[in-house]
């Protein structure tokens, strides 16, 4: 028996409410930093360092812009994905079972099999501009429902 639930494909957009979250949560570790009473030598190395991530996260998550950015998703059943990073790579991957679905947060942690860097982990943060509504409430309901009878079952 063949339902439309057997496979799920997301395309993602860039996320300006993610980029608005980074860019706060760095300039207010920035902000805390400076507070510190450390020499200033340190402090602006801190500061580079935390503006590197920023600019790093906002690519790589947010805006979609790095050649790794993962931009599209195929959910398949016993946890199986595949995504499709900017440069047009498809990578075969497992759904984490520590992936996070809240109604307005879904953070998706894949354990790929051809690791993108030296990690062999990948993660997509979800927030609800990220992709259409329709699309972000079924996703929701296939990671807490689908995927949790596949637990079970083994």
């Amino acid at each position: 028996m063949n339902n439309k639930f057997d496979h799920i494909h997301i395309n993602l957009q860039p996320s300006y409410s993610l980029a608005a979250i980074l860019i706060v949560s760095h300039c207010v570790a920035i902000i805390l930093i400076w507070l510190l009473a450390i020499t200033t030598a340190i402090k602006i190395l801190v500061t580079i360092a935390i503006t590197y991530s920023c600019v790093y996260y906002l690519r790589q998550d947010a805006l979609l812009l790095n050649n790794n950015a993962v931009i599209a998703f195929d959910l398949f059943e016993k946890m199986q994905c595949k995504i499709t990073t900017r440069s047009k790579k498809s990578i075969r991957c497992l759904i984490a079972p520590n992936s996070f679905v809240t109604p307005m947060l879904t953070v998706l942690i894949f354990k790929l099999e051809k690791p993108l860097s030296l990690s062999p982990f990948c993660s997509v943060v979800i927030l609800p501009d990220r992709i259409e509504t329709n699309e972000f409430r079924r996703l929701r309901i296939w990671l807490r429902w689908k995927y949790r009878q596949s637990d079970t079952q083994k």
